[in-house]
């Protein structure tokens, strides 16, 4: 720890380190939204365009920066050694990094090949934001790094356990609605991409609607996995393999929301 290099590893407390998780934190949500709204073939506006770059170089930041940031050991005592902050990373949290990275810069090489056709260049552009989404599993290192202090101080202000219900009913509760975004977005990309004459786009005439009827259309039909139904079904094999995969899906979550309720 008192080496040359064991004085630039960050102190995981340090103000300015929680300010950079709260950053990744807001990152990650935007993209959690955003890259899946892609899937609909939206126009990119100046503010996608400046976001989709700021992102970018955040986190190709954050690699190097997480080598060099310290952390609690199972005892609470703060490791600053670089070697063993260094060992850490690779063993958790640097093969995720490393892929969602390449994913990224990959996207933005791709993009601007002159050999590479539009059509092709869409459906390997929605491969690599699916793959970007993984990146959502870090919201679950930087809400332990960052949250747990803020959701001590409610609990306490309660003076009960009911802030802790509450708070993970509302978590829950936000894990389905942006589950059946992503839902929705493929289940409309499935339609868009492909180049058979029956698709459920095709059929029910929802090709030629305003964008957020689309959304709708395709949000209600995610919805339908879990409970209900509606008059849009599957029109071919890849959407009716899709529906299948996601009605599995819905009964492991419903499931699990059950359990969790219960425990609760």
């Amino acid at each position: 720890q008192d080496s040359c290099i064991g004085r630039y590893i960050i102190h995981p407390n340090h103000p300015l380190r929680v300010l950079w998780d709260i950053i990744g934190m807001l990152s990650i949500m935007y993209e959690s939204i955003m890259l899946p709204i892609q899937f609909l073939n939206i126009s990119q506006n100046i503010f996608m365009y400046t976001m989709e770059w700021f992102t970018r170089i955040f986190w190709t930041c954050d690699m190097p920066i997480a080598f060099m940031t310290g952390y609690n050991d199972s005892n609470g005592t703060v490791v600053r050694r670089p070697a063993l902050v260094a060992l850490r990373y690779l063993k958790t949290w640097f093969a995720l990094d490393l892929c969602m990275l390449s994913a990224d810069w990959t996207e933005q090489v791709l993009g601007g090949s002159a050999n590479m056709t539009a059509a092709r260049m869409g459906k390997i552009g929605k491969s690599l934001r699916l793959i970007r989404l993984g990146r959502v599993v870090k919201i679950l290192r930087l809400s332990q790094d960052v949250l747990p202090g803020f959701l001590q101080y409610v609990i306490l202000s309660f003076h009960s356990g009911l802030a802790a219900i509450i708070g993970s009913l509302l978590r829950m509760l936000l894990f389905l609605i942006w589950l059946n975004h992503v839902i929705a977005c493929c289940w409309f990309a499935i339609a868009d991409g492909s180049d058979l004459e029956l698709t459920w786009l095709k059929v029910f005439d929802a090709a030629e609607k305003p964008l957020g009827h689309r959304y709708l259309i395709s949000y209600h039909w995610a919805l339908t996995m879990f409970t209900g139904s509606m008059e849009v079904y599957p029109q071919n094999y890849a959407e009716r393999a899709f529906a299948v995969v996601m009605n599995f899906l819905a009964f492991v979550i419903a499931a699990w929301v059950v359990s969790c309720i219960t425990t609760s």
